[in-house]
């Protein structure tokens, strides 16, 4: 046989928050201006301690990607875009072609 009791919550009690959506608005903006570091890679190779250490001027590191494959587009360390490695002017750019899937 089981005991039943009455359950009694307490009552809940509000207060009027004010200046609340100001302060998440202001967060928000604030949040936008946070630096981040953004990369443009255009592949990668794994080497040995050695062979970095024989590393000299004029030595040709082949890279895991074909010539013409999109670039990746890092945001501090995480795949955000692909794109197209252009050169404008005398800088390097890389127009989006591709958004990575934001759910990985």
């Amino acid at each position: 046989m089981f005991k039943v009791r009455e359950v009694v919550f307490p009552e809940f009690k509000t207060t009027q928050a004010s200046g609340f959506v100001q302060e998440i608005d202001e967060s928000r903006e604030r949040m936008l201006e946070i630096p981040m570091e953004v990369a443009v890679e255009i592949g990668s190779v794994e080497c040995t301690v050695s062979e970095i250490l024989n590393l000299e001027v004029g030595r040709v590191l082949m890279l895991d990607k074909q010539a013409g494959s999109p670039a990746d587009v890092m945001v501090n360390g995480e795949l955000i875009a692909k794109g197209d490695v252009m050169v404008m002017g005398e800088q390097f750019a890389t127009r989006i072609t591709e958004i990575a899937n934001k759910r990985g």
